[in-house]
């Protein structure tokens, strides 16, 4: 891709009008938007119903999405648009018209990205750093956000096994009482639990493909000690280290 195409790739515009606007785009968007509403009201109408957004609001309109979009204000009406074409995300999902729920850091992002200037690669820089704070909290069509946080924090524990709650809560950019709150409307269960499953498919693994012993493997997993693993794998298994072994092995 030459640097033509690639900054094509991309759209960062600022609007402003008086008192009232309205946008018509039935016909559908050509891609990606972010929206960041700095100054009055918007209502957005589309098939799957309506949404308010007001000042500061951040929020996201998928590519293809058929709407029509209507802004108020007292005076001015004052918001920037950031057009683009690809989301990163390893597993293919489609995200429907959401808010977005940034961080800190998420916000630093968006504050690159508003400042004055041309499209530049900072700026696009700030973009993806924007999206890949948000995407662990955005909505998936299909998939509930309590969901979505629950695949994401299995992924996060599957990479690093002995990360604790609180260290979870803090890479997801959430509450420790809303990761709790996320698995018992999904899982039925505790992090912890679903914590020790991740660990004892792992622990599983490679007790049946090699010859490390039970206290290497229990450490590899994230275990305290082998005992403490041989516990936790009759609890959730039902069986002992042994039985996962190999038959040239027992």
């Amino acid at each position: 891709m030459d640097d033509v195409l690639f900054y094509n790739s991309f759209a960062f515009s600022s609007f402003s009008f008086t008192r009232y606007h309205y946008t018509d785009l039935r016909a559908g968007t050509r891609c990606h938007h972010i929206g960041y509403l700095k100054a009055g009201r918007a209502e957005f109408v589309y098939d799957g119903g309506r949404i308010f957004f007001s000042p500061g609001d951040v929020f996201f309109i998928p590519h293809g999405l058929c709407y029509q979009s209507y802004w108020y204000g007292e005076e001015e009406i004052q918001f920037d648009s950031y057009a683009f074409h690809l989301i990163p995300q390893a597993e293919k999902a489609e995200f429907p018209l959401q808010k977005l729920d940034l961080s800190p850091r998420g916000r630093e992002a968006l504050a690159g990205i508003a400042a004055p200037g041309v499209t530049r690669a900072s700026k696009i820089g700030c973009l993806y750093a924007l999206l890949g704070d948000a995407l662990v909290r955005m909505e998936r069509r299909g998939t509930s956000r309590a969901e979505g946080l629950v695949n994401r924090v299995r992924q996060i524990w599957a990479a690093h096994p002995t990360a604790s709650v609180p260290e979870i809560a803090a890479a997801c950019a959430v509450s420790e009482s809303g990761i709790y709150a996320a698995f018992r409307q999904v899982c039925h269960a505790t992090p912890i639990a679903e914590k020790h499953k991740i660990q004892c498919e792992e622990a599983i693994l490679r007790l049946s493909t090699g010859d490390r012993s039970v206290e290497e493997i229990a450490t590899e997993t994230g275990f305290s000690s082998a005992s403490y693993f041989r516990k936790v794998l009759k609890e959730v298994c039902g069986k002992r280290p042994k039985d996962f072994r190999r038959p040239a092995d027992l």
